[in-house]
Formats: C-alpha cells, structure tokens, sequence
C-alpha cells in the first residue's frame, strides 16, 4: 500500500491579494448573515472539489 501524504488545503486569511477577495471581504463585512452563508457554501464547493480532484488522482473521474 502506497503512503499517502495528507496535506491540509488553506483557507485565505488575512489582507486580500486581489479584487475578488477584497469585494467579498467587503461585502461580509456589511452583513453577517451572509458572511455566514458564504462560508457555508464555500465549505461546501471545497469539499467537493477536494473529492472530485481525488478521483481525478485515482484514475476514477465520473
């Protein structure tokens, strides 16, 4: 069996580095209720992302 190193994917934090980043800053900043929902959405679009890129490794796209 094949050792798999796990590496943990980074969530940006901090200062923004580019315009993207800066108008979702700002627009969390304005509301928490959608701070909270788009961290929730992001959590979920990183999962699936990390699983489908998996898959992608193990020869298994679908």
């Amino acid at each position: 069996m094949k050792h798999v190193k796990k590496t943990k994917t980074e969530i940006p934090t901090g200062r923004p580095n580019d315009d993207l980043e800066r108008y979702v800053a700002k627009r969390k900043s304005w509301s928490a209720h959608l701070a909270e929902r788009f961290e929730q959405g992001y959590q979920v679009f990183r999962i699936g992302a990390l699983l489908q890129a998996e898959r992608g490794k193990a020869g298994r796209m679908i």
